[in-house]
């Protein structure tokens, strides 16, 4: 089975003057496949220089958007783990990722990478600089990209590759592990489902260092020939007025960016009737209710396709062109396997909800140095997902909300201990309570109770000042209600 690295080499063979990677409204590529694959050379070649060895890892502190996806490919050429951090991880955020990944080198920005988190982690020996920007004294041995060109070799099918982060309720970050095989079996189960191929134009509007606006908004259309168009400064209320101009033939979606896509479609009047014809609109990275699924398929004459997945299993399930059940997450795509079980560990019935298990060759090989969660959480090779859903007669899934303490918010993992003990690190507050309500406008809002100490007060701006310092942006409350004595109803009072 040809990988990950080695379909993009065969694509930059066929077709090396073809873009790859465009800005939206540009005629010239930002890089054409030749020019990726140059970039990944060179790149490789300084990572060798800096001393990355097999099996290390790689923290990369880029912004979403080309350099992730070129440091990404040059970390896996080394045999090495890539390690993708969000720009707006706080200090402690990214501390608690850092302590537990102990990466040997970090490819970034002048700016991210002198952040007060890395500097002084023990693990670090050298950081890779990219950007123009000359950054103050990191303490440590720095390179940059040179002419030198390396050799990339594809690393074998079972070598771990990837570390990403997500949540399962335990008030501290997990590392999900991926091998090298993982991303081409999840990229085959979509190209199955999705039509997609050479010279077809993938919007590229997700974030990259999630794995899912990764997967299927940056690295799954490169491994086919196809060319990702980037927003750059074009707001997201042009979007269907850049579908059109660009003929985007693949729109990877999340329910924010749903919402956003339903009010402009709504708006645009003639410019949907010049939408490419085989469009394909599909949502992931969380739940869309089926309402907002069908408002914005109502405005743009288009199903939209929703999936799941999840860091640890990949791609899941998905509606496809061919085969799509409203309200549903779809069937089980390419070799997973998909039940629903009972408290008592049994399948349940079609129709009976229970917590969602996933199997496949896809799933990851574990927590990084967490054991004792792999063991809890992956069994048999049988990922408990935390989620809880139902198998209709036809095998779709369906969600019905979640039984660990963890959530989704702006499509982005929240775990609700997190918050809870950011919160109750306040020296007034002896109690955090946090929960989800749909907002006005359908999406999930955090809110948060907290109870004081005795006679103790406190002002609001100071415990959302404190969830701001360390908590990311989407992770601090919409609402905060303070009472003087425990109270068990407060759900009831958002």
């Amino acid at each position: 089975m040809s990988g990950l690295l080695g379909r993009i080499l065969a694509q930059a063979e066929r077709a090396p003057e073809a873009s790859a990677l465009r800005v939206a409204g540009s005629e010239t590529p930002l890089l054409t496949y030749a020019e990726l694959v140059a970039q990944v050379e060179r790149l490789s070649a300084t990572l060798g220089e800096a001393g990355l060895e097999q099996g290390e890892l790689a923290a990369l502190l880029l912004p979403s958007g080309p350099e992730l996806l070129i440091a990404f490919l040059a970390v896996l050429s080394r045999g090495a783990l890539a390690l993708p951090l969000e720009e707006e991880l706080t200090r402690s955020e990214l501390s608690a990722r850092l302590e537990v990944a102990e990466p040997a080198l970090a490819i970034g920005r002048a700016d991210l990478l002198a952040r007060e988190a890395l500097l002084g982690l023990p693990s670090l020996r050298a950081a890779v600089l990219l950007g123009e920007e000359e950054p103050d004294d990191l303490g440590l041995p720095t390179h940059r990209p040179g002419e030198a060109r390396a050799t990339l070799s594809e690393p074998a099918d079972e070598a771990e590759v990837s570390c990403h982060f997500t949540y399962k309720g335990l008030g501290y970050p997990l590392g999900a592990v991926h091998r090298y095989r993982d991303y081409a079996l999840a990229i085959d189960a979509l190209d199955e489902a999705f039509p997609f191929g050479a010279g077809d134009r993938a919007l590229a509007a997700l974030p990259l260092q999630p794995i899912y606006g990764l997967i299927t908004s940056g690295l799954g259309p490169l491994t086919v020939g196809g060319e990702l168009v980037f927003l750059g400064d074009a707001s997201p209320r042009r979007l269907p007025a850049l579908l059109a101009e660009e003929q985007i033939r693949l729109a990877a979606l999340v329910p924010p960016l749903v919402r956003v896509l339903t009010g402009a479609a709504r708006r645009a009047g003639d410019a949907l009737a010049q939408l490419h014809p085989g469009l394909i609109l599909t949502s992931g990275g969380s739940y869309l209710p089926p309402e907002a699924a069908q408002a914005l398929s109502e405005a743009t004459q288009r199903p939209v396709l929703q999936g799941y997945g999840s860091t640890e299993a990949l791609t899941v399930t998905s509606n496809t062109p061919a085969h799509a059940v409203p309200g549903s997450l779809g069937r089980p795509l390419g070799p997973v396997e998909v039940e629903v079980r009972d408290a008592s560990g049994a399948p349940t019935a079609p129709g009976v909800a229970g917590e969602v298990f996933v199997r496949g060759p896809q799933v990851m090989s574990g927590y990084l140095r967490r054991p004792r969660e792999t063991a809890r959480f992956l069994r048999d090779g049988w990922l408990r997902t935390g989620d809880l859903g139902w198998l209709d007669a036809e095998g779709a899934l369906h969600f019905a909300g979640r039984r660990e303490a963890f959530t989704k918010v702006n499509a982005r993992m929240v775990d609700l201990l997190e918050v809870e003990q950011a919160l109750s690190a306040h020296p007034a507050v002896t109690r955090a309570c946090a929960t989800t309500r749909s907002g006005r406008k359908g999406e999930r809002e955090l809110r948060v109770a907290v109870t004081l100490t005795g006679n103790a007060s406190v002002r609001l701006g100071e415990l959302i000042s404190l969830a701001k310092e360390r908590l990311a942006p989407h992770k601090v409350p919409k609402r905060i209600k303070v009472y003087r004595a425990v109270y068990q109803g407060f759900q009831a009072e958002f």
